[in-house]
């Protein structure tokens, strides 16, 4: 087996000849190329982000038709390609060529000509991804990536506020949205955001798509479909409106929505002079909708964790996934919580009068004095593998209850899907000694030291009390201020998903009840 060997694009041309570059190819055939990409720590524009992009995206279609195999990574400062040489001599050219021009300057030796050509070829290859009929790129995740910041960019760019204005009234879609490259790949439009609480849209076309090989492929849900559950928008008294399933309850912004549909209406208004409702037959007659007004929701589809929801109206469908902005109106995450009690309580208050009506009595509630510490970071542990966000593959434990863990009782990954790579968790388990009992902030480690230490994007804590409300703002702020993900599992939350036969064989397990 070939040792994998370090090759940074930047020095190439200053180590190579070609004939010694395809001497070295022909003899390392297991290489990972390192692309220095100087503006993802230090630019201020998402504009300068998207040259980097840009230029490896240019780069890796470049090289892989010369390659056996290829793939990519993005990290802090660069983006790496792994690859398997096939054709030494054609890649040693690209290679040597890329490398004399990408870091051109400071170097006195550039040939003009040479780099005016790269440059023309660079303009070319960037105006094919604009293109009506979206050009199959290999690497789609690095295309994704830039036109995330391209799109992000726009306020930077030189267009002004009242340029911007008339653009976006014209075309609301290009404010967030862009066609993604992975629509040549699944066989239909796709369009993605930036902004994580706006869904992908999959526009109907004349045809509603079964949405399965996306989810599967770049959904980031691992390999099932999960149990998708029908849904109804309610409204209780003065409480914001929620969509709610069987299992699960999730906010709903009526304002962020409107917004999703209208960039939906405005992609099939230029697209085609003809709009067909998704209740039609294809015998029934193709009409215009003249406004988004007239848009009506058909179907609500929540999964049973509340991982993911499908929203399908008369033009597309929407599927938002969850996310942890504390920015976000528009999220498949937790209310807040002085929000969630006033819900629960509502909802316990009519259960309660159902089930005595109907002459039941249902308690839900886990003896937790049958648990120590160690056993209830098991069973943290446990609950990881049913949710489709996080990567059970990737759970560590971090030794024994009480050990030196650094704050860290679990680590794991959440799945990377279309537009968003895996992150880093960690996890924080407290068991208090009386159900319902209050968890302050100073029981809790310092979420910012352990985060810091642990170059981790999510924080989750779990226990079988009551989170403190100053540690709720505490954690609120940390994931406003740092822009990570938090997760919050007190005992209602856990009670409630021990309460679901799916879960009834790891309640027996712990609580043998």
């Amino acid at each position: 087996m070939s040792t994998q060997i370090l090759l940074a694009l930047e020095k190439i041309d200053q180590l190579f000849t070609i004939d010694s570059l395809c001497e070295y190819l022909e003899n390392h055939r297991s290489i990972k190329l390192i692309v220095n990409c100087s503006m993802f720590c230090s630019a201020n524009s998402n504009l300068s982000i998207a040259d980097d992009y840009l230029f490896s995206l240019f780069l890796g279609e470049s090289i892989y038709p010369f390659c056996r195999s290829i793939s990519c990574v993005v990290n802090l400062r660069s983006i790496d390609f792994d690859l398997s040489v096939e054709k030494p001599c054609e890649l040693g050219i690209i290679l040597l060529r890329f490398s004399e021009v990408c870091y051109s300057e400071g170097k006195t030796d550039c040939d003009e000509t040479i780099l005016d050509r790269f440059q023309e070829l660079k303009i070319d290859f960037q105006n094919k991804l604009f293109e009506s009929n979206k050009p199959k790129i290999f690497f789609h995740e690095l295309a994704d990536s830039y036109m995330a910041n391209l799109v992000a960019g726009n306020c930077d760019s030189s267009l002004s506020e009242n340029g911007l204005t008339s653009l976006y009234e014209n075309h609301p879609e290009e404010e967030f949205f862009w066609h993604s490259f992975v629509s040549p790949y699944v066989g239909y439009d796709v369009y993605t955001s930036y902004e994580s609480f706006y869904p992908w849209i999959i526009p109907y076309n004349f045809e509603p798509h079964d949405l399965e090989e996306l989810l599967l492929s770049y959904g980031g849900i691992g390999e099932h479909l999960p149990i998708l559950e029908k849904a109804d928008k309610v409204i209780f008294n003065n409480l914001p409106p929620i969509i709610l399933s069987n299992s699960m309850m999730i906010p709903f912004s009526e304002s962020d929505f409107k917004t999703a549909q209208k960039c939906a209406y405005s992609i099939l208004s230029k697209s085609d002079s003809t709009l067909r409702p998704l209740n039609a037959t294809h015998h029934s007659n193709v009409y215009r909708i003249n406004d988004v007004q007239d848009v009506k929701i058909h179907h609500n589809l929540v999964s049973e964790d509340g991982s993911l929801m499908i929203i399908k109206d008369d033009l597309a469908q929407y599927v938002f996934f969850q996310n942890y902005s504390s920015d976000s109106e528009f999220s498949l995450i937790t209310f807040d919580t002085s929000l969630e009690q006033d819900y629960q309580h509502t909802f316990d208050l009519i259960a309660d009068k159902l089930s005595s009506l109907a002459g039941y009595s249902v308690d839900i509630s886990c003896p937790w004095e049958k648990l120590n510490d160690e056993l209830f970071e098991q069973l943290c542990y446990d609950l990881i593998e049913y949710s489709l966000i996080f990567d059970k593959d990737t759970r560590q434990k971090m030794g024994k209850s009480r050990s030196r863990d650094g704050g860290r009782d679990i680590e794991v990954y959440t799945r990377s899907r279309l537009n968003k790579p895996k992150s880093k968790w960690i996890v924080q388990c407290k068991l208090l000694q009386k159900r319902a009992a209050t968890l302050a902030g100073s029981k809790v480690q310092q979420v910012s030291d352990v985060i810091d230490q642990y170059g981790a994007e999510g924080f989750w804590i779990m226990t079988n009390g009551v989170i403190d409300a100053t540690l709720h703002d505490k954690l609120d702020g940390i994931a406003r201020n740092r822009k990570i993900g938090i997760e919050k599992w007190d005992y209602l939350k856990i009670e409630r998903i021990l309460a679901k036969p799916k879960y009834q064989n790891i309640r027996k397990r712990y609580f043998g009840v």
